[in-house]
């Protein structure tokens, strides 16, 4: 089966690819031809044949495009299933999508602050965007890193990576799981290293009152102004943890955090007026730990990405609990197995030592035996 793609090359498949995996491949609304090519290139590669592309400019948004590979587009990728609505932003007008920001234009304390008082521009973030997801559950998702299987699989097959995730837990039961990947190299930002060292071994205490989110409404309707305003105080860093609950989670190569919008009424209000108002909506999101301390300046961005009118009823994936288990019930599975196991070779070594093989004759035998001393009893 062969789709065509004028100039751009095509996408070929072989015969013993289902057909329903195909007509994902043809059908799907919510990928575009680069992006489907992208992704079935790269997850089936012994089916599909990729024509390359000669570097070109795409006629549309007369951007630069070098191969298959979008500038900024990270070379790992966590994947849930083939549905993959909410993207990376290709083109201009492209809606339910993210994209990596330049954290310059983001004013942070200097190496001077607690002097002078000065601001200025970010470093490169210190972790880069991998993608963003949302799942529509039952009931509340506190920690997807140990409720989200795939998300846990990807954790563990990347184990000499580090990461960190930020979760917002949405009135309406969504889990939205923002994934980064550290890209600065330890020992680049002394000041960095030590201060984000103090945040993954400090206390949630330590954690919330250093933990900053940074919000940019670059086009929102008035009443979403207004509600973040009333919400947060304004378009400023805040301590996120004085106006919400935060979870926290660490593991061997991640640190988790959850930031529940439905621990304040007026929060949660605020938070359901804006998600139906997110297909019209394109943000700045921000985050960063403050220093307090001249060894932990200058201050550098962890993470800042931007998200591009997302439709939540769209991009939501639904997720069933039920079906995942935890890290500890898979743990207690396991060791029930490994018990089984051993209780049966025990049994088999003892049967083997012990108990001598009967053959129907030594059986028959037996019984006569039997019989004759008890006629002489």
């Amino acid at each position: 089966v062969e789709r065509e793609t004028g100039d751009r090359g095509y996408v070929h498949a072989t015969s013993s690819l289902r057909r329903h995996s195909l007509e994902r491949l043809v059908h799907s609304p919510s990928l575009s031809v680069r992006q489907e090519k992208r992704f079935y290139a790269s997850n089936f590669p012994k089916y599909f044949n990729m024509k390359r592309e000669k570097p070109g400019t795409d006629a549309k948004d007369g951007k630069q495009e070098n191969g298959t590979r979008q500038p900024g587009e990270p070379k790992i990728l966590w994947r849930h299933g083939l549905r993959m609505a909410w993207h990376l932003q290709v083109k201009k007008d492209d809606t339910n999508c993210y994209r990596q920001i330049d954290a310059s234009q983001f004013p942070l304390r200097g190496k001077k602050y607690l002097v002078d008082k000065k601001k200025f521009p970010s470093k490169k973030s210190a972790f880069d965007l991998v993608c963003c997801k949302c799942f529509l559950t039952k009931e509340k998702m506190t920690h997807p890193t140990k409720e989200i299987n795939s998300l846990r699989s990807f954790l563990l097959e990347h184990s000499d990576r580090e990461f960190f995730v930020v979760n917002w837990l949405v009135p309406g039961h969504y889990t939205v799981v923002n994934l980064y990947m550290r890209t600065l190299p330890r020992g680049e930002d002394k000041p960095f290293d030590k201060l984000y060292e103090k945040f993954v071994q400090g206390d949630e205490k330590f954690r919330n009152e250093r933990f900053k989110f940074i919000p940019q409404l670059l086009d929102a309707p008035y009443t979403v102004r207004l509600a973040v305003n009333s919400m947060l105080g304004g378009m400023r860093p805040v301590l996120i943890a004085k106006k919400l609950t935060c979870f926290h989670t660490t593991g061997k190569n991640f640190i988790e955090i959850s930031i529940d919008t439905g621990s304040s009424r007026i929060v949660s209000a605020a938070a359901s007026m804006m998600v139906r108002s997110f297909s019209s909506m394109t943000a700045n999101i921000a985050f960063l730990i403050e220093g307090r301390d001249e060894s932990e300046l200058p201050e550098r961005m962890l993470s800042a990405y931007t998200s591009t009118k997302v439709n939540v009823e769209q991009i939501a994936i639904k997720y069933d609990p039920s079906r995942v288990s935890s890290d500890m019930t898979m743990l207690r599975i396991h060791k029930k197995e490994e018990a089984k196991k051993a209780k049966l070779e025990m049994l088999k070594a003892d049967k083997t030592s012990s108990t001598p093989v009967l053959s129907e004759e030594n059986i028959v035998l037996s019984r006569a035996q039997t019989h004759d001393q008890l006629g002489q009893l």
